[in-house]
C-alpha cells in the first residue's frame, strides 16, 4: 500500500505512531475514524537557493523579518517652558529676571548653563515596559513602536558608555513628548543626511550631553551627586537625588541653581578642600568659589519657588519640589550656624528664604502627589520636620495620614513614630496618648524586628577603654530605621509619667536605660560612618539627654561624637552643643 509523507491529525492530536498508509492509516481503520493527513510544515526561507530566476511581481510586498532591537525610550520636555524659566521681579530684589546667562538647550533656546551629562532614571524601565510605574510621571513612557511619525532606522545595542554618542532623530509630526534614540551608525550616515532638511537632528559638532562649559559647576554637580546626594537618599531605594535630580536639574534652572547654592556653601566648608589659592576639588582649582557663591545661586532660586503655586505641570511641580528640600537644609544650616558673609546677612533682611521654601514643604506634606520624585521629596520633608522637632525641641504641627502609615517603609514608619512622640513630648504630655505612643512603639517594634537584627552586635569592653558597642547593619535605611526607633524608646522612658510621683530608684533605672539608648545610637553611628545622617541622629539623642552621663569618660566621648560630625558641616548643631554644656555645669555645680 501506498504511504504518505505526513501522519494524520488523529495520530498526531494523541502523540501516536502512524503508520502512514493510504488513504486510512490501520489506527483511523480499526476505530472507524475519517483519516486526514496534516499539512506539511512549511519553512519560510529568506530568499531561494536554487539557481533558477525567480520573478515577482511589481507590486509585491516586501517584509523585513530581521529581528529588531528595543530601543530605550525617551522624553523631551514639551516647551521651551520646560527648559526656560520666566523669572519676575521678586519684590526686595533686583536684576534677576536676566541673570541667568546662557544655556544652549534640546531645542536651541536658551536657558540658564549647558546640560548636564546625566539621564533620567525614571525614563529608561529596568528590565522591560516600566510605562506604568512611577504614576506616570509628567507623561507615558511610550516605545518607539506605539510613536507615531517617527522614522524607522537600523538598531545597534547601546552600552552605558556610549551614551555621549546619542543623538536625537524627530520626524515630522511626533509628538514632543517622546522621542526616540538612535546611536550615529555607519550605514545611518547617508539616511541622516537625506533628513537633515525636514529632521532637527543634532550632529557631531553638538552631542545631546555635552560637556560642561564651566568646570566650577561640573565640580559643584560633582559633588552634590558623590557628596551630598547620600545625605537626602538614605531611606530611598531608587536613590532618587543620586540619579534623577541631576538629570532634571538640566531643565529647571531653580533646581539647578538650588544644587548649585548647596554644593558651593557645604563645599567652601570642608576644610579638607582648602588651599591658599582656594577650593581644590578633584585636582580642579576652583578659584571662583567663594562664600557668597551660594548667596548668588540661592537668589536665582527665587523666582522659580515663588512662582511654584501657579504651576500646573506635575514634572514642574516635582522640580520645585526637590528644590524646596534642598534649599531648606541648606537655609537650616545658614539660620543656627550664623556664620553667613555680609551679603548673606544683608539679602536674608529683605528676603525669607526659609517661609518661601517652607510654604512649599507645607503645600507637599497637605497634598502629596503620586509621583516618584514627588514622594521622594515628600519623605524627605517628613525627615526634615521631624529633624527640627527633635533639634529645637518643638512640637510637630502636621499629622500623618492613614495612607502615610500604609505605604511608608520601615525607615519611615519609624521616622513618623518619632515625630508622633515628639509631638506628644513638646505638647500637651497627656498621660492617655503617652500609653497610645508606648503601645504603638512596641507593636511596630514586634512588627519589624526581624528587619531590624542587625548582621554583629558587640558590647563594648570597658576594660580596654571602650565606651560605644559595636553595630552592625545590611542598608543606611536599616540603621535609620534602629536609630530612630530607639529615639522614640528613649523619650518615652525619660518622659513617662509614671516617674512623676515614682521613688527614685525607679528613676535611677530609667536614667540607665535612657544612658543605654544614647550610647547604642552612638554605636550604631560610629559603626556606619558613610551614613552621615546616622552621627546627626547620634548628636541628637546626646543634645537630648546627655546631661544623664556624669562620668568624664563619657562624657568625652560624647564630645569627640559632636565634634566628628561637626567636622561634616552638614547639619547645624551649634546651639544644642551648646545647651547640653550649659546642662553639665548645672549638674556639676549642683543646680539641678
Amino acid at each position: 500500500m501506498p504511504t504518505a509523507k505526513a501522519p494524520c491529525i488523529n495520530c498526531r492530536e494523541k502523540h501516536l505512531k502512524c503508520d502512514k498508509q493510504e488513504p486510512t492509516c490501520k489506527r483511523c481503520k480499526t476505530r472507524g475514524l475519517k483519516c486526514i493527513r496534516a499539512l506539511r510544515k512549511i519553512n519560510f526561507r529568506h530568499w531561494s537557493t536554487d539557481k533558477s530566476e525567480t520573478r515577482f511581481s511589481g507590486d509585491q510586498t516586501w517584509v523585513n523579518s530581521r529581528p529588531r532591537d528595543w530601543k530605550v525610550p525617551m522624553r523631551v520636555e514639551s516647551s521651551s517652558a520646560r527648559l526656560e524659566t520666566t523669572f519676575q521681579e521678586t519684590p526686595g530684589l533686583s536684576g534677576l529676571s536676566d541673570g541667568q546667562g546662557s544655556f544652549q538647550g534640546l531645542s536651541g533656546s536658551s536657558g540658564s548653563v549647558t546640560s548636564l551629562g546625566c539621564v533620567d532614571p525614571l525614563l529608561v524601565p529596568e528590565g522591560g515596559d516600566d510605562r506604568l510605574q512611577d504614576g506616570n510621571v509628567g507623561q507615558t513612557h511610550q516605545l518607539r513602536n506605539d510613536i507615531p511619525g517617527l522614522r524607522e532606522s537600523n538598531s545597534t545595542n547601546v552600552s552605558p558608555g556610549d551614551l555621549s554618542s546619542l543623538y536625537f532623530s524627530i520626524s515630522p509630526g511626533t509628538s514632543d513628548g517622546d522621542v526616540q534614540l538612535d546611536p550615529p551608525v555607519e550605514s545611518d550616515i547617508g539616511q541622516r543626511n537625506n533628513y537633515e532638511n525636514e529632521c532637527p537632528l543634532y550632529g557631531e559638532e553638538e552631542p545631546y550631553f555635552p560637556a560642561h562649559t564651566s568646570i566650577l559647576e561640573s565640580c559643584l554637580l560633582r559633588y552634590f551627586i558623590e557628596e551630598l546626594s547620600p545625605l537626602f537618599d538614605h531611606c530611598d531605594e531608587r536613590k532618587h537625588f543620586q540619579l534623577v535630580v541631576p538629570f532634571r536639574a538640566q531643565h529647571c534652572p531653580t533646581l539647578r541653581n538650588a544644587l548649585f547654592a548647596v554644593s558651593s556653601r557645604h563645599l567652601v566648608r570642608r576644610p579638607q578642600y582648602m588651599t591658599p589659592q582656594g577650593v581644590l576639588y578633584h585636582a580642579q582649582l576652583l578659584t571662583d568659589l567663594k562664600s557668597s557663591t551660594a548667596v548668588e545661586y540661592m537668589l536665582q532660586c527665587i523666582p522659580g519657588l515663588v512662582q511654584f503655586p501657579e504651576i500646573q505641570d506635575l514634572v514642574e511641580q516635582e522640580n520645585i519640589m526637590a528644590a524646596a528640600v534642598i534649599l531648606r537644609q541648606y537655609e537650616e544650616i545658614e539660620e543656627d550656624m550664623g556664620d553667613d558673609d555680609e551679603m548673606g546677612i544683608e539679602l536674608r533682611e529683605q528676603v525669607n528664604f526659609l517661609a518661601i521654601t517652607q510654604t512649599i514643604i507645607d503645600s507637599m506634606i497637605s497634598s502629596p502627589l503620586n509621583q516618584s520624585l514627588a514622594t521622594a521629596a515628600y519623605w524627605i520633608a517628613i525627615r526634615q520636620e521631624v529633624y527640627c522637632a527633635l533639634t529645637r525641641e518643638r512640637t510637630l504641627s502636621m499629622r500623618f495620614s492613614v495612607e502615610d502609615w500604609q505605604n511608608a517603609s520601615v525607615a519611615n514608619t519609624l521616622i513618623m513614630l518619632v515625630g508622633e512622640v515628639a509631638k506628644w513630648c513638646w505638647g500637651e504630655k497627656s498621660p492617655e496618648e503617652w500609653e497610645r505612643l508606648n503601645t504603638h512603639q512596641q507593636q511596630l517594634m514586634q512588627i519589624h524586628k526581624t528587619h531590624l537584627i542587625p548582621i554583629l552586635s558587640r558590647k563594648a569592653d570597658k576594660s580596654k577603654g571602650e565606651i560605644f558597642p559595636t553595630v552592625w547593619y545590611t542598608s543606611d535605611a536599616q540603621v535609620t530605621a534602629t536609630q530612630h526607633l530607639e529615639l522614640a524608646r528613649m523619650i518615652l522612658i525619660a518622659e513617662s509619667p509614671h516617674l512623676t510621683d515614682a521613688p527614685r530608684s525607679l528613676h535611677r533605672k530609667a536614667e540607665s536605660q535612657v544612658r543605654c539608648i544614647v550610647l547604642n545610637v552612638c554605636g550604631i553611628a560610629l559603626s556606619h560612618l558613610r551614613c552621615q545622617p546616622a552621627l546627626v541622629n547620634a548628636v541628637i539623642a546626646i543634645t537630648l539627654y546627655g546631661e544623664y552621663f556624669t562620668e568624664q569618660e563619657e562624657r568625652e566621648a560624647l564630645v569627640g561624637i559632636v565634634e566628628r560630625t561637626r567636622e561634616l558641616r552638614a547639619w547645624p548643631m551649634e546651639k544644642p552643643f551648646l545647651t547640653l554644656k550649659r546642662r553639665w555645669e548645672v549638674a556639676d555645680c549642683g543646680g539641678l
